[in-house]
């Protein structure tokens, strides 16, 4: 297509991925001052609910339930620990658009 810039996506925690994908998408870096497709992959690891709001869950349940993300906002400046998901926990496909905002 000649496209040449970055593909940004978000794929499962490290763990959770089926062999070889992780080093798929590290085969897809451009060196620099060179032109193509650069694949920048955000791992993210999600809390997900039961309708009570309580019970974890576990899984989306194809992003049925809702789920709050896992040390996604950074490190706390103080401290060094994570800051806290700071949204209600909500459908999967809406803390996707986060991801990319």
């Amino acid at each position: 297509t000649g496209f040449t810039g970055d593909l940004v996506l978000s794929v499962s925690a490290l763990d959770k991925l089926k062999p070889g994908v992780e080093e798929y998408l590290k085969l897809h870096q451009v060196a620099d001052g060179k032109e193509g497709l650069n694949v920048v992959a955000y791992t993210v690891t999600w809390t997900c609910y039961e309708a009570d709001g309580v019970t974890v869950a576990s899984g989306a349940s194809e992003g049925v339930k809702k789920c709050a993300l896992v040390n996604m906002y950074g490190l706390a400046d103080h401290d060094g620990t994570a800051i806290k998901d700071p949204r209600e926990p909500r459908p999967v496909a809406t803390a996707r658009f986060e991801l990319y905002w």
